[in-house]
């Protein structure tokens, strides 16, 4: 990272799990790691089963990524978003499987 970084951005403050159910909607981003989101991003997804199961995060999702290569898999990357928020929502938020 260029130097500098840190103090550029330190006012803008990290997301938590609050802020999730707070949202009128979510956008997310996140570098491609070998065609799937980072493992950083999926822990931090699947960390709200509680919120999922409430319904708090039936919402709207925007999802972004990039590579550092042409054709490096960002397709199916988002394609991994798109499976980990549809599987969370159907499978917390119906009590017919709970």
């Amino acid at each position: 990272m260029s130097s500098g970084f840190k103090e550029k951005f330190s006012h803008i403050p990290a997301v938590t799990l609050d802020n999730l159910s707070e949202a009128d909607a979510v956008i997310f981003g996140t570098p491609t790691c070998f065609g799937m989101m980072t493992a950083q991003m999926r822990t931090f997804l699947d960390a709200p089963c509680k919120l999922w199961a409430n319904g708090d995060l039936i919402k709207s999702w925007e999802f972004f990524t990039s590579s550092a290569t042409q054709n490096g898999g960002q397709d199916s990357t988002i394609l991994s978003f798109s499976h980990e928020i549809t599987a969370s929502w159907h499978g917390y938020s119906r009590s017919s499987i709970f």
